[in-house]
């Protein structure tokens, strides 16, 4: 079973929450994480939270430009 983002970043916040002492380990669905840090911690979570937004977007076409009456 493959691990959501958003069960990724719960996890993050609540290392963070808990303080950051030293090294952070969790596990979710047999897959590993570790962190070092608070800082890496932050990337971490700001990493899963752009992945978590990406996927959450629909499919479709977007407009960059449009003309009106031109050429």
């Amino acid at each position: 079973m493959a691990v959501s983002y958003q069960a990724i970043i719960d996890k993050i916040d609540q290392a963070i929450l808990d303080g950051v002492d030293g090294p952070v380990k969790f596990s979710l669905s047999g897959r590993s994480f570790e962190y070092n840090s608070l800082d890496e911690l932050l990337n971490a979570r700001a990493k899963y939270a752009r992945l978590n937004a990406g996927k959450k977007r629909p499919g479709g076409v977007r407009i960059a430009k449009t003309v009106v009456g031109g050429y």
